[in-house]
């Protein structure tokens, strides 16, 4: 079975399975924008193009399906590639904890008795600051969401 020999290693794939997941709310972004009553406009500071060339850089070319158009086509593959990975970082993480290969996620983790969630929520938060791609993601992200009225 394959390990983590070191935390950079156990980040970088949690970073894989954060940009699976990413790469899906574009898709959905994309599929609400053809709603009636979308704003054209909006976001147009960052082009789709280049949305798509930093979500492909971050994988290797033939471990993901490129961007489709219509984005229905690539959810599918991209949910049975997302449960993929987190099947095999669990398994990665379980075998690097029992050869004594302290993790220093999940030693935060079990620090503070976070959740999947939560790990997930600090993983959004520390990736801009290794990788500059990510604020002009969440920025699209931000941008083109659309906004929900006030409760």
């Amino acid at each position: 079975m394959n390990t983590f020999e070191s935390n950079l290693e156990h980040l970088l794939a949690e970073a894989r399975r954060i940009d699976l997941m990413l790469r899906q709310r574009v898709i959905e972004v994309r599929l609400q924008r053809r709603e009636p009553g979308w704003d054209e406009f909006r976001g147009l500071c960052i082009s789709e193009e280049e949305i798509d060339d930093l979500l492909s850089s971050a994988f290797p070319a033939d471990s993901l399906p490129e961007p489709a158009v219509s984005g229905q086509t690539e959810m599918p593959g991209l949910v049975e590639a997302l449960q993929q990975l987190d099947q095999e970082i669990s398994e990665r993480r379980d075998s690097a904890l029992k050869a004594g290969v302290e993790l220093r996620l999940e030693v935060l983790k079990q620090a503070f008795g976070l959740t999947a969630f939560h790990k997930d929520v600090l993983l959004v938060g520390l990736l801009p600051e290794l990788d500059l791609r990510y604020q002009k993601l969440y920025g699209y992200l931000r941008t083109m969401s659309p906004r929900r009225p006030p409760q």
